[in-house]
């Protein structure tokens, strides 16, 4: 997780540890849930890649 850019690792936090819902997460970043569902694709993609490689590490 460390590897994974500022936002990532935030956007991931928010939303699986806090257990925050889309909603709540759209009030405090500010965006819509659109581009939040998005960026939450791309965020756990990108770290699926890091864990894939370091498996292989």
């Amino acid at each position: 997780i460390k590897k994974l850019e500022k936002e990532d690792r935030e956007l991931i936090r928010l939303r699986y540890i806090a257990d925050l819902s889309f909603k709540d997460m759209t009030k405090i970043l500010n965006i819509n849930q659109v581009t939040l569902r998005v960026k939450i694709h791309r965020a756990l993609g990108h770290a699926r890649s890091i864990i894939k490689t370091q498996m292989y590490e």
